[in-house]
């Protein structure tokens, strides 16, 4: 007697499960035939959104628009760090104080415009230095030659040694030398001068 009030116990409690499954799935087709098209309802919300995967949480509002056929601007407002695909640097080839510049930040630029002027006051000076230098030299330079020309005619008659002779012709030499350097530093200070 107790099996067959276990087997029976087993069937009716089978039957009621079988009864809810049919009234639940009964009452979810007759909501969902209920509502008209495009309408929500409060049992169409989504499972899944409260606890336990119960219904909870809003719906979330969305907007349609008709697709168009236009440009998109190329142009981007935002935070952030970019850096330029292509960079220069930038010098003079001589130091000074900058008197003038002629560009503004983020101008297009290419080799050979003039971006900026140097104040070319030190260079004018150290120009005419080199050159007060060179005319000093080139005195000197005379002095030594016509000094050699004598020597070579005494030279002729013995009143100066031959020695006396060499000293003079090494120093014409010495002194051509140093006009030479003199003239390099002229051209050094007027390119100078011209980069400013």
């Amino acid at each position: 007697m107790k099996g067959s009030n276990k087997s029976r116990w087993a069937i009716a409690a089978g039957i009621i499960v079988v009864a809810l499954a049919a009234a639940w799935y009964w009452h979810s087709q007759s909501a969902n035939t209920a509502a008209p098209a495009g309408a929500t309802s409060q049992t169409q919300r989504p499972t899944g959104g409260g606890r336990h995967g119960m219904r909870g949480g809003a719906l979330a509002p969305v907007q349609a628009a008709t697709a168009v056929n236009r440009a998109v601007p190329r142009y981007l407002t935002g935070l952030g760090t970019i850096t330029a695909a292509n960079t220069a640097t930038v010098r003079s080839r001589v130091d000074g104080q900058l008197i003038a510049i002629h560009f503004q930040e983020g101008q297009q630029v290419k080799a050979g415009d003039l971006l900026a002027e140097i104040d070319p006051s030190q260079f004018k000076v150290a120009l005419a230095q080199a050159q007060g230098q060179l005319a000093k030299d080139n005195a000197t330079l005379a002095n030594a030659r016509r000094d050699l020309a004598r020597y070579q005619q005494l030279v002729k008659t013995n009143l100066v040694s031959r020695q006396e002779l060499d000293t003079q012709q090494s120093l014409v030499s010495e002194t051509q030398g140093t006009i030479k350097a003199d003239e390099a530093a002229v051209a050094s200070a007027q390119l100078q001068l011209d980069w400013s």
